[in-house]
């Protein structure tokens, strides 16, 4: 019986930290898409999570997994004070959003000649209005957590959908 990278690192040394030459890098932009105008709110590096990093390198040592980022999901957990002004600090060994309260699916494209892939969904006009909304993350299909980003609150209303374009790029 096999047993997995983070299986294994999760139970026996969870401070270890990893060392590459290689390195994962995250970037999220972030856009309220209104119907008349666009207005971009984020556009900052993100934490990619040790779970995430350590799901990367099983692939390449165990083979047979499928690391595919399936959701983005959002919380409203993200900011250390009741208006959302102040983003919570992130480690790299956060298992999931502080308070999920939105998963939507992510379509993807690839760009090979600047090792990158980037991800985009969209939270629409009809969901997560009344929260506060500054937290997001990117998933796995068995909902392990990729990265994280806290960001200043969101109020989220029926008039804008939320777009985030999530760029992972090695280098």
């Amino acid at each position: 019986m096999t047993t997995s990278l983070v299986s294994l690192y999760t139970q026996t040394q969870p401070t270890v930290p990893i060392v590459s030459g290689a390195e994962a890098h995250g970037h999220l932009k972030v856009t309220l898409i209104y119907k008349n105008r666009e207005e971009t709110i984020l556009d900052e590096k993100n934490v990619i999570t040790l779970q995430g990093k350590l799901r990367l390198l099983e692939t390449l040592y165990v083979g047979g997994s499928n690391p595919t980022i399936r959701t983005l999901r959002v919380g409203s957990g993200g900011t250390i004070d009741p208006d959302g002004k102040f983003p919570k600090p992130v480690g790299s060994n956060l298992t999931g959003l502080f308070n999920q309260i939105q998963s939507v699916p992510v379509a993807y494209s690839i760009d090979a000649t600047y090792p990158s892939v980037t991800y985009v969904a969209d939270v629409d006009p009809t969901l997560c209005n009344g929260y506060l909304i500054s937290e997001a993350g990117l998933f796995f299909a068995d909902d392990m957590m990729f990265n994280i980003k806290t960001f200043p609150g969101i109020p989220k209303t029926v008039d804008f959908s939320i777009h985030f374009e999530w760029t992972i790029r090695i280098s």
